[in-house]
């Protein structure tokens, strides 16, 4: 069970966590602090009413709260690891509806494991010790910090230090991307919140004084969700330029099935990294605009700080100008839909939306 490998690591490996977590403190590159500051801190959203069976749902909001992690995907572990059965044991011995393992639970569990209500807190305490062992690694790296806890509960925090990132593993690979898919039938409304939740991804954008901010032209799926609040089914934040620029990708590879939205199996990160991201899977980076392309500003370009932005070209205008839609463009207004002219050479790069599967 995920429980017992990542238990059976935390118990074994106190000193080695704590000297990984120390050395990793001490490297933090320096915008992992302003990183930081981009982060919600508001309490998390409910799980949508009826979805959480026999009444517990405030139990699973309470451990959300208390772990920061959204109450959604801490629904979707529960789910996973017991299917909702209080009195379910595996063959390796966890118990209970989180399958905590003996060793496990004397960490993090309080009173009976097959009590629901100790259950659920137990999860939330476990998660929320996750969270603050995988910090350093999202703010060194600006992958999501729920994601890395995730990932972390199924093949131990020790393997996200000494990796630095998502174990690769096949079954974590997959655990990953199965838990935040299934969030979605829990979360209302699409909008599951961390009380503590990743980094963004594209904290500031670009500011510029010829952008037209408004509604007109916006079919973000998202528009209500609460700014730079991990969204579970993409891997980054709502309303941010990298939630936007894929939603685009997904809308043009005609993929609307939400649960296959997850861009974590591309590891694409912050928005400076989306080039490289790119021609890691061999799709096409071009010095030429086309409908449709992600525009990529590198880190610093075109009036973006470190984590750089991306945006999608609207239309193609006369005079070597493009018509640029993204969200996120500058501080004020962050998370707001925008349209900007913009020369066609501004850009550091335009990325082709792939043709085929995406992987």
């Amino acid at each position: 069970m995920r429980a017992k490998r990542a238990g059976i690591a935390l118990a074994a490996t106190p000193v080695l966590i704590f000297i990984g977590l120390l050395v990793l403190s001490l490297f933090v590159l320096p915008g992992a602090q302003s990183a930081l500051a981009c982060e919600a801190t508001s309490g998390s959203s409910p799980v949508k009413a009826g979805t959480v069976p026999n009444g517990w749902g405030p139990l699973v909001d309470r451990a959300a709260k208390d772990s920061g992690v959204p109450a959604s995907v801490i629904a979707a572990q529960l789910d996973t690891e017991s299917g909702w059965n209080p009195k379910a044991v595996s063959p390796a011995g966890a118990d209970g509806l989180s399958q905590f393992i003996p060793s496990t639970w004397r960490l993090y569990g309080k009173g009976d494991p097959f009590d629901p209500a100790n259950a659920i807190a137990a999860q939330g305490a476990y998660m929320k010790k996750l969270m603050q062992v995988v910090r350093p690694v999202a703010q060194r790296t600006g992958k999501p910090q729920v994601s890395l806890a995730l990932a972390g509960y199924n093949a131990g925090e020790g393997a996200v230090l000494q990796y630095g990132g998502i174990p690769p593993f096949d079954e974590t690979k997959q655990y990953v991307p199965k838990i935040l898919a299934l969030a979605e039938k829990y979360a209302q409304g699409g909008d599951g919140k961390a009380a503590t939740t990743e980094p963004a991804t594209s904290c500031s954008g670009t500011s510029v004084s010829n952008a037209t901010v408004g509604g007109a032209g916006d079919d973000y799926p998202f528009p209500n969700a609460e700014y730079n609040a991990g969204n579970p089914l993409t891997g980054f934040a709502y309303r941010n330029c990298t939630d936007f620029a894929w939603f685009r990708v997904m809308q043009q590879k005609g993929i609307t099935d939400r649960s296959k939205w997850s861009a974590l199996r591309l590891a694409p990160g912050n928005a400076a990294t989306w080039e490289a991201a790119w021609q890691r899977q061999g799709w096409t980076v071009s010095k030429t605009p086309k409908v449709g392309a992600v525009i990529w500003y590198a880190a610093f370009a075109g009036g973006t700080q470190q984590f750089g932005h991306v945006a999608v070209v609207k239309k193609i205008l006369a005079g070597g100008k493009v018509l640029e839609e993204g969200y996120n463009y500058g501080n004020p207004p962050d998370g707001h839909y925008y349209t900007r002219e913009i020369s066609a050479n501004f850009p550091s790069a335009y990325l082709y939306v792939p043709e085929g599967r995406i992987p």
